[in-house]
């Protein structure tokens, strides 16, 4: 069993539970994961419906991040700290990353993922929440992995990839202005010429067929 299917058996458990249909478009149920390795353990709430977030718990806060507001966020941070997470998801994207172990209901699952931050300190959310830098590496680590599991699952190549191509691309762009990222971007149809304004929206459609990682030549940024 994947950790996929396992928040699926958790989710029928809960309809079961409260006698919902399992294709109600309504019901919603919270789900404590633990996201570790052998320095940092973080916890979070996965909130099931039709689909799988992740959320941060910061005090009372429960915070959704998307793609978008995840770019923007690391775009924000002090230049080292930005080229120290640009320098992780290149190194992910060729397969090198560390093992990052996700629990839920006591059953663990294996994938890889960034390390911790080498430097901890605070960092400001959109939301106005603070968290520290490693509790953000883990928020992204539950993506990948996700993105590893659904890979296997739906036997699609080089799907676990697709995220990594996203935020390798845009922020490698945004930041370091690089002609190889605007021309990759510009030819998915991202809106390049609006630095940083870009929408949610935009930034998933234009990723959104898994080719974008066929079109990608990571040999740029190595």
């Amino acid at each position: 069993m994947s950790f996929l299917q396992k928040i699926d058996e958790l989710f029928e458990a809960s309809c079961l539970q409260f006698s919902v249909p399992l294709k109600s478009d309504n019901f919603h149920t919270y789900i404590p994961i633990e996201i570790y390795n052998d320095t940092h353990r973080f916890q979070f709430l996965i909130r099931k419906g039709k689909k799988s977030k992740i959320l941060i718990l910061a005090g009372q806060q429960r915070v959704y991040l998307t793609d978008d507001q995840i770019i923007r966020t690391i775009l924000s941070m002090e230049d080292n700290e930005t080229e120290w997470f640009l320098a992780q998801f290149i190194s992910l994207y060729v397969g090198n990353g560390v093992q990052t172990t996700l629990e839920l209901d006591k059953t663990k699952f294996t994938y890889t993922g960034l390390p911790s931050f080498p430097e901890e300190r605070d960092i400001l959310l959109f939301s106005d929440t603070n968290i520290k830098l490693s509790h953000f590496c883990f928020l992204l680590n539950f993506i990948f992995a996700k993105d590893q599991c659904w890979g296997k699952m739906s036997n699609t190549p080089n799907f676990e990839k697709k995220t990594l191509c996203k935020y390798i691309s845009i922020i490698d762009y945004y930041h370091n202005a690089s002609t190889y990222s605007k021309v990759f971007l510009k030819g998915l149809g991202y809106p390049v010429k609006y630095a940083q304004s870009s929408n949610y929206i935009s930034t998933q459609k234009a990723f959104k067929e898994i080719d974008c990682v066929e079109k990608f030549d990571i040999s740029y940024y190595l």
